[in-house]
């Protein structure tokens, strides 16, 4: 039963980041002006949630391949917007914005799966039979 729990938690975060991929598509290119100059405030959601995404999975099922999970699920609908339809429509568009999503979110991943997640705790100190502690 534990391992259709794990089987049914990785299916969820996949999901969970396919609808992360698609809204950080859909918001990556917003930005505000501030002081005269364009805050990429869209791009920064998108990166964020996508990291938070990928740290979730990591830290919920304490293992790096889990974070392949969002991350795949992130991955295959990004690329999918960005590659333009039969009528020249795409979301993802080639300019800085777009790269820097593409390029952020692949990186992401990496460093996603990079990350320990095991049981940080000390470990326990062992009984030194000499000593009577």
């Amino acid at each position: 039963m534990r391992t259709f729990g794990r089987v049914v938690l990785l299916v969820l975060l996949a999901a969970v980041g396919g609808v992360v991929g698609v809204v950080g598509s859909f918001v990556h290119d917003a930005s505000f002006e501030v002081a005269g100059v364009g805050a990429p405030v869209g791009l920064l959601l998108a990166l964020g949630l996508a990291a938070a995404a990928h740290l979730l999975a990591g830290w919920l099922l304490r293992s790096r391949l889990a974070v392949l999970a969002p991350g795949t699920g992130w991955l295959v609908p990004v690329l999918v917007l960005s590659v333009p339809r039969p009528e020249g429509d795409l979301v993802v568009a080639a300019g800085l914005s777009g790269y820097v999503f593409l390029l952020g979110g692949s990186v992401l991943i990496g460093l996603g799966v990079a990350m320990p997640y095991a049981d940080r705790r000390r470990p326990p100190v062992p009984y030194d039979e000499g000593s009577g502690r």
